[in-house]
C-alpha cells in the first residue's frame, strides 16, 4: 500500500525594497520550496494578490523550471514598481493536501516631488 505524504512548504522570508530616482532599478525574487511531501501529482503555482494565477506581464516572470527535478517554483519581479506591492501566495498540491506559503514584497517609494 502506498501513502500520499502532503506538502510541506518552507517559510519565504518577506523582501523590502526603497524606490527612489538615485537607485537603478531592483529586483525581487521568491523561492517558494517543499520541504517535503509527495512528488506524485504535485504542482505548484503562484498567486498574485487579487488572488489570480501570477501571469508574465508588468515586469512579473515565473520560473517553473525546477519543479520536477528540485521542487520549487520562483516569483520574479524585474523591475520591481510601486503597484508590486503586496502579499502573494504559493500553493502546492498533491495527492494527499493542498497547502499555501505566503510572500509579502514592501514597496517604499521615496520619490522627492517637484513644485
Amino acid at each position: 500500500m502506498k501513502f500520499s505524504v502532503p506538502p510541506r512548504l518552507s517559510p519565504i522570508p518577506p523582501v523590502k525594497i526603497n524606490l527612489d530616482e538615485n537607485t537603478p532599478p531592483q529586483r525581487a525574487v521568491f523561492t517558494c520550496r517543499v520541504l517535503r511531501g509527495s512528488s506524485e501529482s504535485l504542482s505548484l503555482e503562484w498567486l498574485l494578490t487579487d488572488g489570480s494565477p501570477a501571469q508574465p506581464i508588468n515586469g512579473i516572470t515565473v520560473d517553473v523550471s525546477q519543479v520536477a527535478m528540485n521542487r520549487f517554483i520562483e516569483l520574479r519581479f524585474e523591475p520591481v514598481r510601486r503597484e508590486h506591492h503586496g502579499n502573494y501566495t504559493c500553493i502546492a498540491k498533491n495527492l494527499a493536501d493542498v497547502t499555501t506559503a505566503y510572500a509579502n514584497l514592501l514597496v517604499e517609494c521615496n520619490f522627492k516631488k517637484f513644485i
